[in-house]
């Protein structure tokens, strides 16, 4: 099929739904819901996971949490967000903004600013509870000055107390459907592209943090190669050694471990985050006793450069409240105990029993360690 043309359909936030459908065949789940020439998939955030009744009797030890990683969901729910937070110990959050959703939001990316704005509001109302990464606006990206707007756009964003900038050029199906959208060739790489190597050049200038997703589902992988993606992400993070790039997921790289290894060892402006039940709980995490064993020796290893994420929701909330009890549990109660989750199916979670001085690194220090390089 040829590629979108932008003019030919009214601009580029107008995608036609077939054109889409018909090229991508995604993979979603939820109804299809078309607003104009715009749709999005109104997926059913909320999952089958379950505290048990004892839940929030469970008594966890007071301390202090800083969650490098939440996103947003639908239009928001910032009263619905702090009373989970209040409930589960968790002091602060980074809610991390993206307008490059597309397949959930397809080519409207005016929708973007309506996430911003609630970030945004989230920082002014609530400012010792949350932080905000802002997202990237690609809208006009084939145009000759989109960098010296969009680098205009995260001053202004800065000045407003933004923290750092969060993308998902690092996943197959994003990079896929973004470069349809704009035309470009399937194989172009936003990751490596010098327009946008100017913003992370001024992240690096500001110290901002770049939180930029890596690797998606296998499924995923006849839109890019993940072997090319993972090749130009080492790439940008050599080529800007004075930024600050962290990767939520183990940087998708929880059946690879080793690579997680080597880069943290080769890049020390390199940092990732542990968030992701559905992408880091595997048997070699945390499904059984020796996974649980070895995890914790590599995340005590690399205790300095780990952040503590969760990937809950602000909004139609996923049960954010068993999300970070399921973390709490994994990561504080003695090694060699478990215990039961309701995933959909039953499973037997094991846990880490880490220290309190690596739990401290994790749950906070790690992140304001980064947050205190900014220039502001």
């Amino acid at each position: 099929m040829s590629a979108f043309n932008p003019e030919k359909h009214g601009g580029e936030s107008a995608l036609p739904i077939g054109w889409v459908i018909g090229d991508f065949e995604l993979p979603m789940f939820g109804a299809l819901v078309r607003e104009g020439n715009s749709a999005y998939y109104d997926v059913p955030w909320e999952k089958p996971w379950d505290i048990p009744t004892t839940g929030f009797d469970y008594a966890f030890k007071k301390r202090y949490i800083f969650d490098g990683h939440t996103i947003l969901l639908g239009k928001g729910n910032i009263a619905e967000m702090v009373a989970a937070q209040k409930r589960m110990g968790i002091s602060r959050s980074v809610i991390t903004v993206v307008n490059d959703r597309y397949v959930l939001e397809l080519g409207d990316f005016a929708r973007g600013d309506d996430l911003m704005n609630i970030a945004l509001e989230a920082l002014t109302s609530h400012p010792n509870r949350f932080e905000v990464f802002s997202s990237i606006d690609y809208e006009g990206f084939t145009s000759p000055g989109w960098t010296d707007r969009e680098i205009r756009r995260f001053n202004r964003l800065w000045e407003q107390g933004v923290r750092g900038i969060k993308g998902h050029m690092g996943s197959s199906m994003v990079i896929r459907g973004f470069n349809a959208v704009l035309g470009l060739p399937k194989h172009h790489s936003f990751l490596t592209d010098p327009k946008v190597e100017l913003l992370w050049q001024r992240a690096g200038e500001l110290g901002a943090i770049v939180f930029q997703h890596l690797g998606d589902a296998p499924v995923n992988e006849k839109w890019y190669p993940f072997d090319k993606i993972f090749a130009e992400y080492e790439e940008m993070v050599s080529a800007h050694p004075d930024t600050l790039f962290v990767v939520p997921h183990l940087m998708g790289s929880t059946d690879n471990m080793d690579r997680v290894r080597q880069w943290l060892a080769r890049y020390p402006n390199l940092y990732c985050t542990m968030s992701g039940l559905v992408t880091v709980l595997r048997p070699t995490t945390a499904f059984t006793a020796e996974g649980a064993e070895s995890f914790r020796g590599f995340v005590t290893e690399h205790e300095d450069r780990i952040i503590f994420g969760t990937d809950a929701g602000m909004g139609r909330q996923y049960n954010t409240e068993a999300i970070y009890y399921v973390y709490r549990r994994w990561l504080e109660d003695p090694l060699g105990s478990s215990f039961e989750m309701d995933f959909g199916e039953w499973k037997r979670v094991y846990a880490l029993g880490l220290p309190d001085d690596t739990l401290e690194k994790l749950y906070h220090g790690n992140l304001e360690r980064l947050f205190s390089r900014q220039r502001r």
